[in-house]
């Protein structure tokens, strides 16, 4: 004849699997975030990618725009560019509905996406504007970057990429990736990089 299982032993186990789902749950959080931040990266790779191969079809002058990107004002200026010169399709709308997917969307993005279609910033969007009245904004914007690669291109709109910060242990500070225009992706503290510029 078997013997049952008693109430302690029943006990047991619960806590044994709650203690390992305790230590689990946190392991799978940390694999997530660290998923998101490979796609995220990739994502900055493949737009620089195609801005490369925009600047080889165009003499090497950067896609010029005045405004950032935004898919239901039908503002297209780069992605359009940028996904002309990918196998990428470009992000649409449908009705309503804005429907996009990689390399335009970073799965950490919470927010940008949604709104506007794109989860990243044209960097030197701004500078456009600013050269525009001096003539010749793409060809002015395009040697600055040329004599400093170092520049950044694109990032992220909404830094969703948290991480422990190093100055109050346990506490978690946003941190934003960025693609240079020399093609290398960095990963910066949001308050840090702020900061500096």
């Amino acid at each position: 004849m078997r013997r049952a299982f008693t109430l302690l032993e029943l006990l047991i186990v619960i806590a044994i699997v709650g203690v390992l789902i305790a230590i689990l749950i946190p392991a799978l959080g940390a694999a997530r975030r660290t998923a998101h931040a490979t796609v995220c990266q990739s994502n900055l790779r493949t737009h620089h990618t195609g801005f490369k191969a925009y600047q080889d079809s165009n003499n090497g002058v950067m896609p010029f725009t005045r405004f950032p990107f935004r898919l239901n004002h039908d503002l297209l200026t780069p992605v359009k560019e940028i996904a002309d010169h990918l196998d990428a399709p470009m992000p649409r709308l449908e009705g309503d509905e804005i429907i996009t997917g990689r390399p335009w969307t970073c799965p950490a993005d919470r927010k940008g996406a949604a709104e506007w279609g794109w989860s990243y910033m044209y960097w030197p969007e701004p500078l456009f504007s600013y050269y525009e009245m001096d003539g010749n904004p793409a060809g002015k914007v395009t040697a600055m970057y040329d004599a400093d690669p170092t520049e950044t291109l694109f990032a992220d709109v909404y830094p969703g990429h948290a991480r422990v910060s190093t100055v109050e242990p346990g506490n978690y500070e946003h941190a934003m990736f960025l693609v240079r225009y020399d093609g290398s992706v960095e990963r910066v503290s949001e308050r840090g990089y702020w900061g500096r510029r």
